[in-house]
């Protein structure tokens, strides 16, 4: 594969156990408020039908079901998928959030913890976008987690080295043109293993331009976990949106 083909399918190479290592130190309470955010502002039972697209190991998921007994989770990868499998009973489906495997049946679809803007094609982004709407129930909400690119720009961490279970991980970041990359090394026992995380930076403007080309009706936009409203320094950017019908 190429360099740029590479590049453009980062996601199909990083997404396995080495991710699993990588992360394990990520913030619980972060994916506790963010939840907590969720239900503050959508009315679920526990029959009510959830999306989480681009699920991972479960993370969000899995406290999902303390309010709804009908959580699904959707990931490309098979790891992700075994490991959230392992944390709670889910019902679990491997696919593309490019072509979604379900009819419309949700009530609420959800993209959290920046699983979004993974294509280097602005159309596959805003196709991604579609799917969702079209697996949405009449008036299903859709809550869309993503970074904040102003604020990405100004806090952005050129390199950080660490070891996990005696493995160096090396994260070195920059901007290169409207995307965010991170290349990480995994080091042990002078093996080095390489992988690759791009995403689009989209800002407020452009995302509202996405979402309302994809059919959502934007209801409020946060700009952290707490439920703040957004500013030009948040970190977070965050979206509620309803389903409109089509014209």
């Amino acid at each position: 594969m190429s360099i740029s083909g590479f590049k453009e399918n980062w996601f199909k190479n990083w997404f396995g156990e080495e991710y699993i290592e990588v992360y394990a130190h990520r913030d619980e309470q972060d994916a506790q408020d963010l939840i907590r955010l969720i239900v503050k502002n959508i009315h679920i039972t526990k029959q009510t039908k959830i999306l989480d697209a681009a699920c991972g190991p479960g993370r969000h998921a899995c406290l999902l079901k303390n309010w709804s007994d009908f959580v699904f989770g959707l990931d490309l990868s098979m790891s992700l998928l075994k490991r959230a499998r392992q944390n709670c009973p889910l019902k679990l489906v491997r696919g593309d959030i490019r072509a979604l495997p379900f009819k419309t049946r949700f009530e609420v679809v959800v993209s959290l913890f920046t699983s979004f803007g993974y294509f280097f094609d602005d159309g596959e982004n805003l196709q991604v976008l579609k799917e969702y709407h079209r697996v949405l129930k009449k008036d299903g909400v859709f809550f869309l987690d993503f970074l904040n690119a102003s604020y990405v720009q100004k806090h952005l961490k050129r390199e950080t080295v660490r070891t996990v279970n005696g493995k160096k991980i090396v994260e070195t970041r920059r901007i290169v043109g409207k995307r965010v990359e991170k290349a990480i090394t995994i080091e042990q026992k002078g093996r080095q293993r390489e992988f690759l995380e791009s995403v689009r930076l989209y800002n407020l403007f452009e995302l509202k331009a996405l979402l309302n080309a994809a059919g959502f009706q934007i209801q409020k936009v946060f700009g952290d976990y707490q439920g703040r409203p957004f500013e030009a320094q948040s970190p977070r950017l965050i979206f509620l949106t309803v389903k409109k019908a089509r014209q």
